[in-house]
């Protein structure tokens, strides 16, 4: 994977799954709905730092070059 797939994320500090998870589908303009959003999270299509979480209400402690899974396609990684 190169730089050029990933999406940059301008987010810090604790954050829950479905806010980061919006922020990435806003920044590639996937135009998701949130109900997507939920169903994708719940379905195991979220992955932080490759390590799958389900509960979309999960609080993240986010750290710069970290990286964001959402689906098959989408990737960001926090700057």
């Amino acid at each position: 994977m190169s730089d050029a797939d990933l999406f940059k994320l301008s987010i810090q500090g604790n954050q829950s799954v479905l806010e980061v998870a919006n922020s990435l589908n806003l920044t590639s303009q996937a135009n998701l709905s949130t109900s997507e959003l939920k169903r994708i999270i719940s379905q195991g299509g979220f992955e932080y730092n490759s390590q799958k979480i389900t509960d979309f209400t999960k609080r993240l402690d986010l750290k710069s070059g970290n990286i964001i899974k959402l689906g098959k396609r989408l990737f960001g990684v926090i700057k």
